[in-house]
């Protein structure tokens, strides 16, 4: 009697310690899971609150010329061209002559794809008015993604694209090549260089006059990512008009926009850009 006694106490113990042990270990189950759900929630909005930011300025009251446009807050994102590459003083790029209290994270040579997953990091808690994308030559899902979550931010902001298009995607399809020759190539065959980048532009126009033998080329997807980023945020487009049908004389036009690369904005195509926010 003794000994069952004994064994029987036993056996209740063990039972309280086993319940005990899962009673600890639902309950570390449950911290973990909420624990991660926390985590997950907050990788997915990077640190952003989950609430918009209302507290900005309505883009109804930001008019063009408006004297007190100065006063709205920039953030700029972009490449090359954003970031003031190939100018002897990126002080001259146009997101400063927009405003010297811009916020400029531009990344030269970039892609759309680091501000997408990064955005809070970049821009931390900031507040802003108006909001300039500048990924024409590469844009992709990336830019739309970026997009969403800067109009989730800032739903009051405007955002504007900027679509800066080049003589390099212009092509010529004269000489008998299937793929042409862009303006680029041409340009580089004429041996322009900065001194006599002008003249050359127009020599080569000179030689070459027929409007049906060039051809503008944007990729298919290029073109889908920036259709649909602009229409699902209802955003601003800015870009020299681009006339297909006298496409030399528009690159005549436009020829001071860029520098001797065809690709890069010269100091006059910074301007132009500024002017056509404003």
């Amino acid at each position: 009697e003794f000994y069952f006694s004994l064994s029987f106490h036993s056996l209740i113990n063990q039972l309280k310690h086993k319940q005990k042990m899962q009673d600890f270990t639902l309950s570390i189950s449950v911290f973990a899971f909420v624990f991660m759900f926390i985590i997950v929630a907050f990788l997915e909005h990077d640190g952003e609150p989950v609430q918009p930011n209302r507290e900005l300025v309505d883009s109804a009251a930001i008019k063009p010329h408006d004297h007190e446009f100065k006063d709205f807050r920039f953030v700029t994102f972009g490449s090359s061209n954003t970031w003031g590459v190939g100018l002897d003083d990126r002080r001259k790029a146009y997101p400063y002559l927009l405003s010297s209290e811009v916020v400029n994270v531009a990344i030269p040579d970039s892609n759309p794809d680091h501000p997408a997953l990064c955005a809070y990091s970049m821009i931390g808690d900031e507040l802003f008015d108006v909001i300039i994308l500048e990924y024409f030559f590469n844009a992709d899902s990336y830019l739309v993604h970026l997009a969403h979550r800067l109009r989730y931010r800032f739903p009051k902001a405007h955002i504007v694209f900027l679509l800066m298009w080049s003589p390099s995607q212009i092509v010529y399809k004269g000489e008998g090549s299937n793929r042409g020759l862009s303006v680029k190539t041409i340009m580089e065959r004429e041996h322009a260089q900065p001194h006599n980048y002008q003249e050359t532009f127009e020599k080569i126009f000179a030689k070459y006059p027929d409007h049906g033998a060039w051809e503008y080329r944007l990729q298919s997807e290029v073109k889908e990512a920036l259709d649909k980023a602009v229409s699902d945020v209802n955003g601003h487009v800015i870009s020299p008009d681009l006339d297909h049908n006298t496409l030399v004389r528009t690159m005549r036009k436009f020829k001071g926009l860029h520098q001797h690369d065809t690709v890069t904005l010269s100091e006059d195509g910074h301007e132009w850009v500024t002017r056509a926010v404003l």
